[in-house]
Formats: C-alpha cells, sequence, structure tokens
C-alpha cells in the first residue's frame, strides 16, 4: 500500500454495544469507523475477533479486507476513505478537490481513488477506480484520516475530465486559496509528464496564460463575466484591480479595462463575502467615479438571462471610450 504523510486528521463519535480495546477506538473515531484487515490485527484485534464481529453484524465488509464499525455514521467521508483502502490507493480527482475544501467542490458526490496499474482490486459499488502507471508514495497526503492525492495532482488528475471553464475556475480557486502556486503546478506537469495524459495540455496553455503576479477573480462569477467576454471577441480584462489616486488605494474592482478607465461590478449577494462588503459597495462605486472611471455593473441575472446585452453594454463601452 501506499505509504502516506499526514497532513491533517479529523474525528467521528460513535458508540457500540461491544467494548473495544481503546487504542482501536481513538483509531476509529479518527479514521470514520473504517480500517483494514491489517489495521485491525496490529492495533490488537485477533483474527477470531473480526470473524465474530462480522458475523454479529458489529462490523461491516465494505471492500476487500475492509470494514466499517456498524454503529459509525454512513458519511460520504467513511465511503471515500473505504474506496481507497479497497483499492489499496487514493482519494483523487474531483473526490480529492472536496477533500482539500477546494471552492466549487464542497458537494461533489462522486467517489474517485486512484491505485497503482496493475493491482487487481476492485473498488466499492459506485465508485469509480483510476489506475495509473505514475502512481507513487510522493503523491499521497492524509486529510481528516482518508488517503489522498496531494493538490497539484489532484488539479492534474481532474484536468482531465473538466471543461475549459471548469478547469479555469479550479486554477482561480487553488491559487486564491494559496493551496499551491504556478511554479509548483507547472513543476508537477514537467514531473508526471504530458504525453498521453488527457488534459495535460491544456493545462499547460492555461498556466502559460497566468503570471505569477496576476490575480485570481475572486470569485466564479467574475471569472464567468471575463469568459463571457473574451468568447465574444472582447479584450481580456484584468481581473481583481486596484484602482489608486495620488498612491491611496480607491478600491479593488471584480474586472477592468484599465487603459480605458472602465470598471465592471459582479453584483449579487450571493458572490460577496459578508453583508458588509455587499453594502459597501454604493460608496466603492461613488469614489471610483470622482477617480475617472467608468463603472458598470452586472447581476447574476444579466450574466445567465441577458448575456448578449451585457456583451453589448461593455462593447459599447469600450468603443465609446476609445
Amino acid at each position: 500500500m501506499l505509504q502516506i504523510e499526514v497532513a491533517t486528521s479529523g474525528r467521528t463519535s460513535f458508540s457500540g454495544a461491544i467494548m473495544e480495546p481503546p487504542s482501536l477506538t481513538d483509531y476509529l473515531a479518527t479514521h470514520h469507523g473504517v480500517l483494514t484487515r491489517a489495521q485491525a490485527l496490529s492495533l490488537g484485534v485477533t483474527a477470531g475477533q473480526i470473524k465474530r464481529r462480522l458475523r454479529t453484524g458489529a462490523w461491516l465488509r465494505v471492500g476487500p479486507s475492509v470494514y466499517r464499525i456498524a454503529t459509525s455514521p454512513a458519511t460520504w467521508e467513511a465511503d471515500a476513505r473505504a474506496a481507497a483502502l479497497s483499492v489499496r490507493g487514493l482519494v483523487s480527482h474531483r473526490s480529492a478537490l472536496r477533500l482539500w475544501q477546494v471552492d466549487g467542490y464542497d458537494r461533489a458526490a462522486a467517489i474517485h481513488v486512484s491505485t497503482s496499474r496493475g493491482r487487481r482490486a476492485t473498488g466499492p459499488a459506485g465508485a469509480s477506480v483510476h489506475r495509473s502507471t505514475s502512481l507513487n508514495a510522493a503523491d499521497g497526503r492524509q486529510i481528516a484520516g482518508i488517503p489522498v492525492t496531494g493538490i497539484e495532482r489532484s488539479v492534474l488528475d481532474t484536468a482531465a475530465m473538466a471543461a475549459n471553464a471548469e478547469l479555469e475556475s479550479l486554477l482561480d480557486a487553488v491559487l486564491r486559496q494559496r493551496l499551491t502556486t504556478l511554479m509548483a503546478l507547472n513543476q508537477a506537469l514537467d514531473s508526471y509528464g504530458t504525453q498521453g495524459r488527457a488534459g495535460a495540455g491544456r493545462l499547460r496553455q492555461l498556466l502559460a496564460e497566468r503570471n505569477a503576479s496576476s490575480r485570481p477573480p475572486d470569485s466564479v462569477f467574475n471569472r464567468r463575466v471575463g469568459q463571457l467576454l473574451i468568447r465574444s471577441g472582447l479584450p481580456a480584462p484584468c481581473y481583481e484591480y486596484e484602482v489608486r489616486a495620488d498612491r491611496r488605494l480607491i478600491g479593488r474592482v471584480d474586472l477592468a479595462y484599465p487603459a480605458v478607465k472602465i470598471a465592471i461590478e459582479c453584483d449579487s449577494a450571493r458572490w460577496h463575502h459578508s453583508r458588509r462588503a455587499f453594502e459597501a459597495d454604493p460608496r466603492r462605486k461613488n469614489n471610483l467615479l470622482l477617480a475617472g472611471f467608468q463603472v458598470l455593473a452586472f447581476t447574476w441575472d444579466d450574466y445567465t438571462n441577458h448575456p448578449g446585452a451585457l456583451v453589448t453594454t461593455v462593447r459599447t463601452a469600450l468603443a465609446n471610450a476609445r
């Protein structure tokens, strides 16, 4: 089995009719009530005791030599750990992004696991098993007691199944949350190689379009509006642009065309960090106007139901400014 490096741990509370040894109880509480036969033996449970617990229903078999305590909560995390242990691998792809708490992946329900090519172990029903020739010990981390691929490997794996819009939003999220860096992502691409790896070419292209000093958008909404403008043939806007007057920060705008002093604000309480920030926006917009910026404001409804009108407004503003 892959050796994994411990990053963080979580705790699951449960109780049962069988009194387990303290060391086993502590282990189960921090590993979602799921363990392998080898782990149980190492914690002092005998083969006969394992057989009895399975026969009485105190333990449930959830994979080849993988068990879950019957009284422990049946959670997504428990299923993900069981799937990884069943194939002696790691939770991966979008499932790994959920464990890394990447924005936009908190509800990724499907379970993906990766294991070394050649292993014949079958994952639990409903889990997608990916076999890789490049999976090694250096890929492994542990989050809340669950073996998982590192963040760079998780992004690279997800690139194989993600459309361009999702992949660009994913890069925004991991960079904005400071889970990784452009350098680390490029190094991962170089390490794993791009020949024959689905999505690697698109990922490398998107990384090449960025630079270390540029800010990723603060929300998916901001990125989608920018993508809409680019697809419509307009110049690429700057994201999270800081407007200054006499070296004093006036405000940061969602998107901007600084050369012609056009600021674009994506207004929606859904995409603002707090109600206080949402209410402060009108005052900030007044300051931007005084600094000479034309401010265009669009809502989520504008983007979803009136994208053509949104693009026309920006195109007209750019033409007038020039």
